[in-house]
């Protein structure tokens, strides 16, 4: 068994590199079945370590059939353990050169705020609190509504920065906002109500969300003021309109008031559910906030948030108010997808939220994107003096420019080109239901890039369109 190495400075510990390598041994074939393995005392001899190693590898081995203790004989392959497993030495991350590449890539990937600059000495002294002080029997299972107390302060928070009037009782705290809106698809689909009218272009992760709960997509266009309520179908009943109204993904554009009023009348009329999005309605740069679209008809509309963007896409945290009448409908399925969300964040959140950390962070960081947005924009016209084009709509909010640049189609083969060259761009029409429409333009996300970062990556697309062009 000249094959088995022990490595002392590995960070897996002796007995289980000696059980992982044995256990491979019999599955792949190379320790044939009915074979006998040497003694634990002349295994241990062989590769210098305790008899003790051996003797928990060989019971924790015959514990789960690969090999079989004989009184008086030894320990003996097990017959019928052997499946051919391939071998596969390369780290499960991938190699180092890959590894290198994608750090050394300049990714302007939507969504992802600034990561460096999470307080998260802050959050971690929150959560230092909340141990201290949380009796044990809250670190079972919870209500899958949320905990009272997050939900309490979510309240107040979306008064204060939304100016959303709700009782904590409308709320329901879910793993972030695509489960949210999973579960508003659940509901509608139980219902019998499968057909969605949505924005074309929508997130592509809402589009799948949608899907996989059995909805149907009836796409509509979007202009700069939104989605177009002029192109409401008005032969069928949808079970529900979907829309981004504050910031409309990927586009932009701002939902007028106008068309939040003919949705409401479409509401009424059509007895559908309108579904809410905020997205990324914290950072807008000029002026208020804009009034949620729950205003004019709160019992007919969900409206999902999520702490994603304002604080951290790892906390995983969502939520969704929810019109009386379906509360208990809603709370059902939340119980039915995941049980609950994690009780501690939540607790934590609310801790952030109780302290003002999460509006001081806010504000904080609307301070560093407006600079960025600036920034990128400076770079680009420098970059590409009248030969790109940056959409209007939106311009002065959110954490990503969509720009077009006349005479280039993005497709699949030039945007893998492109990152060939270290900078990695997002198709508009990757977003598109109906495709053949934005060609040629793309998203260059911003939020979680730095000045220089966003100065080299603008620098490489500038070379990678050259070559494109040439």
């Amino acid at each position: 068994m000249h094959w088995l190495t022990l490595e002392r400075n590995d960070a897996d510990a002796l007995m289980k590199q000696l059980y992982r390598q044995l256990r491979h041994a019999v599955l792949e074939g190379r320790l044939e079945p009915e074979e006998r393995l040497p003694s634990s005392r002349e295994l241990a001899r062989l590769l210098g370590v305790s008899r003790n190693v051996v003797l928990e590898v060989y019971e924790q081995l015959a514990a789960e059939g690969y090999v079989a203790p004989r009184r008086g004989s030894g320990t003996f392959v097990a017959p019928g353990a052997r499946y051919g497993l391939p071998r596969n030495d390369a780290p499960s991350s991938g190699s180092s050169s890959e590894a290198g590449a994608e750090a050394d890539l300049v990714d302007f990937r939507t969504g992802v705020p600034l990561l460096r600059e999470i307080p998260w000495k802050t959050v971690a002294r929150s959560f230092r609190r909340v141990c201290d002080r949380t009796p044990s029997n809250a670190w079972g299972y919870g209500a899958p509504e949320g905990t009272p107390a997050l939900r309490e302060s979510l309240a107040r928070f979306l008064a204060r920065s939304r100016d959303i009037s709700c009782s904590p009782g409308d709320l329901v705290i879910t793993n972030g906002a695509a489960e949210a809106l999973c579960i508003t698809a659940l509901l509608l689909a139980r219902q019998g109500k499968t057909l969605v009218v949505t924005e074309d272009p929508v997130h592509l992760h809402f589009q799948q969300t949608l899907r996989l709960a059995g909805t149907e997509l009836y796409p509509l266009s979007v202009d700069e003021a939104g989605l177009r309520t002029d192109e409401l179908p008005r032969n069928v009943r949808p079970g529900a309109v979907f829309l981004t109204p504050s910031h409309q993904f990927p586009l932009g554009g701002t939902l007028s008031v106008q068309r939040r009023i003919d949705l409401a009348a479409y509401a009424a009329a059509t007895e559908c559910l309108l579904i809410e999005d905020d997205y990324e309605s914290e950072f807008r740069f000029e002026g208020l906030p804009v009034s949620s679209l729950r205003e004019l008809v709160p019992s007919a509309t969900v409206y999902i948030g999520s702490f994603s963007k304002i604080l951290s896409p790892a906390l995983r945290l969502g939520y969704a108010i929810v019109p009386s009448h379906l509360g208990e409908d809603f709370r059902r399925i939340k119980y039915d997808v995941s049980n609950h969300t994690s009780s501690m964040e939540q607790r934590i959140v609310a801790d952030l939220l109780d302290e003002g950390v999460v509006e001081r962070h806010i504000a904080r960081m609307k301070r560093f994107y407006r600079e960025g947005r600036k920034r990128l924009v400076r770079n680009l016209a420098d970059a590409f003096p009248g030969r790109h084009e940056i959409r209007s709509a939106g311009a002065g909010a959110g954490l990503h420019l969509v720009v077009r640049f006349p005479g280039l189609v993005f497709d699949a083969e030039r945007c893998s080109r492109i990152e060939a060259r270290g900078v990695r761009i997002h198709p508009v029409e990757g977003h598109a239901i109906r495709k053949g429409h934005y060609g040629e333009w793309v998203i260059l996300g911003y939020g979680n890039l730095s000045f220089d970062a966003m100065d080299e990556g603008v620098a490489r697309l500038r070379a990678a369109l050259d070559a494109e062009m040439a």
